[in-house]
């Protein structure tokens, strides 16, 4: 469905994806959004890139769009690349318990 070299990364990939196969269904974001149980601006935020989706909407977009495992499948791709690159530092820290000594 997209072209390989439009897609800047997997988060970007699925929300392509999903806007692809919502068109070519005839249908509007207002449509589908209650459909996944969120509304047209964060159906929008999907589309664009600039929000990941959850599991639970790629498994509903498997269902309405009758692709079983794909969404799903983009959607673990996607998820790697979910969390924001500046939080990376943060991750590699092992973070120190205190016992209380209260």
């Amino acid at each position: 469905m997209i072209d390989e070299y439009e897609a800047t990364n997997p988060v970007n990939a699925f929300g392509q994806e999903l806007r692809a196969h919502r068109t070519r269904a005839g249908m509007r974001l207002i449509d589908l959004a209650p459909k996944l149980y969120m509304s047209g601006a964060m159906l929008g935020a999907i589309e664009r890139g600039a929000r990941a989706a959850r599991a639970s909407t790629a498994e509903a977009c498997d269902e309405i769009f009758n692709m079983p495992g794909t969404f799903r499948r983009l959607w673990k791709i996607a998820a790697k690349r979910a969390v924001p690159s500046h939080t990376e530092a943060y991750s590699r820290h092992p973070v120190e318990v205190q016992p209380n000594n209260g």
